[in-house]
Parts: C-alpha cells; sequence; structure tokens
C-alpha cells in the first residue's frame, strides 16, 4: 500500500510495505516488509528491512537498519548500522 504524496527517487526498491502520506525515498533505498508513517523522511543509500518508521521519523544516509523501531519525531543518525534497536527520545 501506498499513501499519496509519496516521493521516490531513482533506483529505490519497496517489496511487502505500508507506506503512509507524505513521505520521501532518496536514491539507491531499500525497503523490505516496512510500515512507514506519514511524514518520514529516508535520505540515500538507506538499507530498512522488518522496521517501523513513527510519524515524522527521519533516517539519515548510509544506514542499514534490521528488525528496528523509530518513534515519531526521531531521527536516525547517518552511517548507523544495526539490528533489534528501539530508537526514541
Amino acid at each position: 500500500m501506498v499513501g499519496e504524496n509519496v516521493t521516490m527517487a531513482d533506483k529505490v526498491t519497496v517489496k511487502a510495505c505500508t507506506l503512509g502520506n507524505g513521505i520521501t525515498i532518496g536514491a539507491k533505498t531499500k525497503l523490505n516488509n516496512c510500515i512507514v508513517m506519514d511524514g518520514v523522511t529516508i535520505c540515500d543509500a538507506v538499507v530498512l528491512q522488518n522496521c517501523v518508521l513513527c510519524a515524522g521519523s527521519k533516517v539519515d544516509g548510509n544506514c542499514n537498519l534490521n528488525e528496528c523501531h523509530v518513534a515519531a519525531k526521531v531521527t536516525v543518525a547517518a552511517s548507523t548500522k544495526t539490528k533489534g534497536e528501539i530508537f526514541a527520545d
């Protein structure tokens, strides 16, 4: 499922995901089995597997997250590579 006003750059792969409204996805990004809520920004060269990104969150470039949850309005720092983490304020 894909919501309204979703912007995807070049070479984006999305498989088995639910995308909310007003999402921006950067180039060379891969999403697999993720839930991405409204207003999320995903920067370039990000790989997300089995993740939940809450409304207004941001994943900076070159991140690789597996089985992670990102709370609303939280930013994941660039080049973060982790599994099973919860990012919250």
